[in-house]
This record gives structure tokens, sequence and C-alpha cells, in this order.
């Protein structure tokens, strides 16, 4: 079973996680609660640990004297993997927690999408529920852009009435890699239902998720939330979602001029084909 132990350095004391979201700081309600001496420079929310690609790591909640990796001070927002014999300091004088035991999760390659999808435990809801959008309006179909980040800060970008992520080269977003092992050919689809815009599943083996919630139909997608291939997956968290109209989407997309900066350039690369990593549809098979 997927775990991590943690030992503190200065005491006797061990702490357990086994939830694939894990918050530590000084707040009681935090899966791992710091007390005692020199936890003055915890935050109450001061970083979380994450199991995520069957791999756990370590990210900082905006603390206000930092979270710490083998000494390294880690970026507010990013993400760094903890493996075993690793040190994690909350602030330079504060806890300091040693990882005893590192235990991640092999999720099974996708075998077939006609398979029905394998039934997983759910977890507290991270929001209320949305109410089910209508159906879409009669008329054009409208373009959706959507700018995800990977658990390593890349970048990936989609643009199309259905933004498709998937494993397959015809999938807007594509994913490779170790990172797609627990993913369909064609996972999940990003598109305007009418109302909102929304995220549906495409009878993905393993499931997608939002929020530690399995998406069981067309939900409503907002900035900041979490993207999860199968229960322990790969997650993508949405930087921005914007709906550009019909007319965009037939607007070609010249990588050259796009600001380096910006946050639609696509930062992951795909070595094993000679195409981006994200197409618009003129590259789509007609």
């Amino acid at each position: 079973m997927p775990h991590l132990r943690l030992a503190d350095k200065a005491g006797n004391r061990a702490y357990r996680v086994e939830a694939a979201d894990a918050v530590v700081g000084r707040d009681p309600s935090c899966a791992i609660v710091l007390q005692g001496e020199g936890t003055a420079v915890v935050s109450s929310r001061h970083a979380r640990l994450v199991l995520q690609d069957g791999s756990w790591w370590l990210e900082d909640l905006g603390s206000r004297n930092g979270t710490f990796l083998n000494g390294r001070r880690i970026t507010s927002g990013a993400r760094q993997k903890v493996n075993l014999g690793d040190e994690i300091s909350f602030g330079g004088t504060g806890p300091k927690l040693l990882a005893e035991e590192v235990a991640g999760r092999n999720l099974a390659a996708t075998i077939s999408e006609a398979t029905p999808a394998v039934p997983m435990q759910t977890l507290m809801e991270a929001r209320p529920a949305a109410p089910a959008p209508p159906p879409a309006p009669a008329g054009p179909r409208q373009v959706v852009r959507l700018s995800l980040r990977t658990g390593d800060g890349k970048k990936l970008v989609g643009q199309d009435v259905d933004v498709v992520i998937g494993r397959s080269r015809e999938s807007i977003i594509r994913l490779e890699g170790d990172m797609a092992l627990a993913v369909s050919r064609r996972h999940a689809r990003i598109f305007y239902s009418g109302w909102k815009i929304c995220i549906e599943d495409l009878g993905s083996r393993n499931g997608t998720w939002l929020n530690r919630k399995r998406v069981e139909g067309p939900t409503i997608i907002e900035r900041g939330d979490v993207i999860e291939f199968g229960a322990g997956g790969p997650m993508l968290t949405v930087i921005d979602v914007a709906l550009l109209g019909p007319a965009a989407r037939r607007t070609e997309v010249d990588m050259k001029a796009v600001d380096p900066d910006s946050p639609f350039l696509s930062e992951l690369p795909t070595p094993a084909m000679d195409r981006p990593a994200f197409k618009t549809s003129g590259e789509r098979k007609k």
C-alpha cells in the first residue's frame, strides 16, 4: 500500500501518511500537525505531501518561512520528489523530518478503452457539487483554450471546441512517458456546454477525477482545479481556462511567434514524435 513514513529528527515522534494529499502545519485540521519546540516558525498550513505519478512529492503552500528539501528551499507552488533518506525542513530553524519509508504506487497501463471503468473509492469533495449544465444551444460551437501545469512545473496548452486529453497522437493535449501509463488514448475532454466550460470522462479505464471527486458526467471546471487521471495517477493543475468563440478554431498558432513567457506556450516536448505537445484543429485529420 502506498505510504510515507517521516521521523522527527529532534524527538521520538514519527508520522505515517497514507492519504494521497496530506497537508503539514500547525493547524489541528492538518494530516500532520507539528507541535512542540521549534514549531513557532511553522505556518498553519505550511506544506503538503502528494502522491502523484506513483511517487511522493513535496509542495510549499506559501508558508512564511519556507519549506526545504535536503537544505534547498522549494519555490512556493512548485513540487519536489521525496526519496528515501531525504530531509524535509520547515523554516531554517523549524522541525526536520526524515523520510524513513517511501512506498509509491504503480498503476497498470491502459489495455482497452472498451473495458468498463474500474470502481474506485472517492475522497471528500473539495467543493460543493455544481448543478448539471444544460444542453448546448444550436449554432456554432465555442472554442475553449486550456492551460495546464504538470507536477514538475511544465506547462501544456490546448485549443479547440473539444480539448481532448489522452495518449493518442490525435489528442489536443497528449500525455507521454511514465505519466501516461494510467491514461487512455482518449481519456477526457474539456468543452463549452452552452452554459459553462466543463470536463467529461470519455469512458477511460481508470477514470477521471476533479479535485478528488470522480467525474461521473459533465462537470464545471475552473482555474485552480486539479485533474487526476485514475486515482493516484498523473495530476494536472488548471492554470487558465477561457472561451474564445467559434472563429478562434480557424486561427493557426505560429509557435515561433508566441511569447516564450506566455502561459500558453507548451514547455513539455514530445521527443518520440516530430510534432508539438498539442495541436490546433488545423493539424488534425479531416
